[in-house]
């Protein structure tokens, strides 16, 4: 017999419209019980599932937000789930540009969890609107939680539209207006929202645990590249406005569509949909001498990945393997070889598994060194056209986007920086066109090791072998850790077709000529990319989750490898290295 459903339950059931679409043909193969459970209503008393985060409770906050917000008026809420195949964890992604007008507001966006990891008996995500705030710490502040789903196996992708009336939305957004509410009343005090998916569950199979988040997507500063919604298109005068405030989230990045003046500036050398992002680069990599070192540092590895009491004592949650090759071509003025000289990468990245089309284009730029042996580097990426390097026009443009230093080219404020004390270099690349120096393939095993509170430190051990047209090559081997460190390949830029605004007319306006003039007060917004000064930030190395990486790098160092880490050769720039061995610096 059914449980009676409660008072929320039925306010639930009577605003939200769920459909199931019908289910793949071909039964995929049921995967294998997760290690995420959720605590459900029926394993605590009633008083204790707020204590808990229980299911009910959480139906409870939404229906609470509801009648505080909407009174009776209640908002549309349709969502269609299904089976969808998905190789990530889990991820909130916009499926089409926040459609804000003088009816309202509608949005439209899904969530997708991999079976594989899934909570038993299902997942618990709640779904908040929040906007920004001046906190640099908290980039987001939530204003309504606004829909609480359970996906499951059957069922892993959920997309959700919702509507709301203009009235609805100043309510939400505690706008109190003098007259009647139109789409420009918004905008006048808020340019951008976001929405966050939160999952929530516990790890631990035998005891009673409070859900607490195990994993999230979205929101304003974009974790997983998606969650912000742009009520209007973006300025340089605006993206310079927020400059005076550091992004310390260690990867930004957005997709490019005509909300971006970078993008209206170079679209047609930029592939709209995709991702640019820039990433404050925390790592700690090692050279070895020999081969047979390495494979020794691969062994202990695979030894750590079969022992889950070594996993615990090192405070390990999860940690998973596998092997993988890329292929990297290096990019460089052609002789002298002043990128490669002066440690700046730019490459293209290859794998045998990317779509087609994909051009992922890197760029590593300067290395921030503390007073104790602490570095951070900036590096960029963003997917090319083809057509930027095989067409006379095509490189003209690159050319200029490598050495433009407007407000939202995030990729050309990278590699200036980089060159800031070297003008003849930034001289050569205004005028001549990169070409091809240098293809690394790198063997890699990588493992990925998940601590408390979702913290993931990446590891790989590298066999890079350097060659060169005439056939010279050359081998270097290397071990790193890192934090908060993407993976530069096709997937880290995956997106869908070009959407976003009408645009507006994009005139060129450097940072230095901006800089200052920025005097009236503009609604906050989250700066979706990082610039040079980010770099110099002590902030970031006192971030729990750097704490945790160095504790991480020297149990495993040490415990593991059974070295002494202060007698490593600290290596750091491999594309530098091969270039140096085969003579090309």
């Amino acid at each position: 017999m059914q449980a009676e459903r409660t008072a929320a339950q039925l306010r639930y059931d009577e605003t939200v419209t769920i459909k199931a679409l019908p289910r793949p043909k071909v039964e995929p193969t049921r995967p294998t019980d997760s290690e995420n459970r959720v605590c459900g209503d029926d394993l605590v008393s009633a008083l204790d599932r707020q204590v808990y985060k229980t299911p009910l409770f959480m139906i409870e906050t939404w229906a609470r937000g509801q009648q505080e917000a909407f009174g009776q008026q209640r908002p549309v809420i349709a969502i269609e789930k299904s089976y969808r195949k998905w190789e990530g964890t889990a991820h909130l992604e916009i499926e089409s540009p926040a459609l804000l007008s003088d009816e309202g507001l509608k949005l439209h966006f899904s969530v997708t969890g991999n079976p594989r990891y899934m909570a038993q008996p299902h997942d618990l995500v709640p779904i908040y609107l929040e906007t920004p705030t001046a906190d640099t710490k908290k980039p987001g502040e939530r204003q309504l939680l606004v829909v609480v789903i359970e996906p499951t196996w059957d069922y892993n992708h959920w997309e959700i539209r919702v509507e709301y009336t203009l009235r609805q939305l100043a309510t939400i957004l505690k706008i109190d207006p003098s007259g009647p509410v139109t789409a420009h009343t918004i905008t006048q005090r808020y340019r951008e929202l976001g929405l966050r998916a939160q999952w929530l569950g516990v790890a631990d199979q035998q005891q009673v645990q409070v859900n607490g988040v195990r994993h999230e997507s979205g929101g304003l500063d974009q974790k997983g590249g998606s969650g912000k919604l742009r009520l209007v298109p973006y300025t340089l005068l605006e993206l310079t406005g927020t400059e005076n405030r550091r992004n310390t989230s260690w990867n930004m990045s957005e997709k490019l569509n005509t909300s971006r003046p970078v993008f209206n500036t170079f679209q047609e050398i930029l592939q709209g949909g995709k991702e640019m992002m820039t990433t404050l680069e925390c790592e700690a990599e090692y050279r070895l001498a020999r081969e047979g070192d390495l494979a020794q540092v691969i062994v202990a590895m695979n030894k750590l990945h079969d022992d889950g009491e070594m996993q615990k004592r090192l405070g390990i949650l999860k940690m998973t393997g596998e092997q993988k090759v890329y292929e990297d071509t290096y990019f460089d003025l052609p002789n002298p070889y002043d990128l490669l000289a002066n440690r700046i990468v730019l490459r293209r990245r290859h794998r045998s598994s990317d779509a087609g089309g994909t051009f992922l284009f890197a760029l590593k730029g300067k290395t921030y060194q503390d007073g104790e042996g602490r570095r951070l580097r900036l590096a960029a990426q963003c997917q090319l056209k083809t057509t930027a390097l095989t067409t006379t026009t095509g490189q003209a443009l690159l050319r200029r986007f490598l050495t433009d230093d407007s407000a939202d080219n995030a990729v050309g404020r990278t590699m200036l920086h980089a060159l800031d004390h070297i003008k003849p270099v930034i001289n050569r690349l205004k005028q001549e066109d990169v070409v091809p120096a240098l293809t690394v393939v790198s063997n890699r095993d990588t493992f990925t090791m998940t601590l408390a509170n979702g913290t993931q430190i990446d590891f790989s051990a590298d066999r890079a072998t350097g060659r060169l047209g005439d056939g010279r090559s050359a081998t270097v081997y290397s071990f790193e850790f890192g934090v908060g460190h993407p993976a530069l390949t096709q997937a880290a830029t995956t997106g869908g077709p070009t959407t976003g605004g009408d645009g507006e007319t994009t005139e060129k306006v450097s940072v230095k000529d901006m800089i200052g003039q920025f005097e009236r007060a503009a609604p906050q917004i989250v700066r979706p990319y990082h610039v040079p000064a980010d770099l110099v930030n002590p902030a970031v190395f006192n971030q729990p989750d750097y704490q945790q990486f160095v504790k991480l790098l020297h149990a495993v160092v040490t415990d593991v490898f059974q070295l002494d880490i202060k007698r490593l050769e600290l290596g750091g720039n491999k594309a530098h290295d091969l270039a140096k061995l085969l003579g090309l610096i």
